[in-house]
């Protein structure tokens, strides 16, 4: 069954396009997709997302049907790719904090 990607933002950035045609086996879960597209590009896997199937939130273990559009939607404004948070047994460093929280935006 072929399934259609809707790629928003960091997801579009990603993949180098606005829309993918993904081909999954039947009775396959947005699980099974996410794999695939982290197979694509590992990066995929690290993307703080939310999902929707034809336009209604969705969880991981929803079934897919053959033309089914799905939605991975980044988050609005802000939210990093990676944490931002470390566990340190020395006194913090001032500069360095400054230079994990600047930003040119």
């Amino acid at each position: 069954m072929q399934v259609v990607v809707r790629c928003f933002a960091s997801v579009r950035e990603l993949f180098g396009q606005d829309q993918l045609t993904v081909e999954l086996h039947e009775g396959a879960t947005l699980r099974d997709l996410e794999s695939a597209l982290a197979t694509r590009h590992s990066d995929f896997a690290r993307l703080p997302l939310a999902r929707a199937v034809n336009r209604a939130y969705a969880k991981l273990d929803t079934p897919l049907k053959d033309g089914d559009e799905v939605a991975f939607i980044p988050p609005i404004s802000g939210g990093a790719a990676s944490p931002r948070f470390s566990f340190v047994q020395s006194p913090l460093d001032p500069r360095g904090l400054e230079t994990e929280v600047r930003s040119d935006a």
